[in-house]
């Protein structure tokens, strides 16, 4: 476990700016929420600039990732 939370902070570290900046044009999609009334474009400003948010992002798209790599084979 300690040699894969190395890997994830590691790989974190090298995107970070990239997910930040992501993440920061957010808001402008609120209107595409599925909830509107939740999904306002001031929550979506305050979750999506979140830490804990970005690693969530970094998460989905390893997750994403090693998907389609286990069905391709």
């Amino acid at each position: 476990l300690d040699a894969y939370c190395k890997k994830w902070h590691e790989e974190f570290a090298l995107h970070q700016n990239e997910i930040v900046d992501a993440c920061a044009q957010l808001p402008d999609l609120h209107k595409y929420a599925a909830n509107q009334e939740i999904g306002t474009k001031k929550y979506i400003e305050e979750i999506s600039r979140q830490p804990w948010f970005h690693e969530r992002v970094l998460d989905t798209y390893l997750w994403s990732l090693g998907s389609v790599s286990w069905n391709d084979k």
